[in-house]
């Protein structure tokens, strides 16, 4: 949400914590799924918890910004809100 995200990981017991990212909400249903789903593929393809709790948040603000729950979403569109 717009506070951000706290990412606890068990086996390193280190707990991540990222600020929202600031975008024009129009309809947050979705975004908790794919903040979820950004984290869980990013792990996957090997980034650390802090790399794949970035993009997941990155990524659920894409998703609040646009109508509906799954907008079609470009990878790049996601990494040009990098700070």
């Amino acid at each position: 949400g717009q506070r951000g995200c706290l990412v606890a990981a068990k086996e390193s017991r280190n707990v991540i914590e990222k600020t929202g990212v600031s975008v024009e909400v129009a309809d947050t249903v979705g975004a908790g799924d794919a903040f979820t789903a950004g984290l869980l593929s990013r792990v996957l393809e090997g980034a650390t918890i802090d790399e794949a709790a970035d993009f997941a948040n990155r990524l659920a603000a894409m998703v609040a910004s646009r109508h509906g729950a799954t907008p079609r979403i470009d990878r790049s569109e996601i990494e040009a809100l990098a700070r």
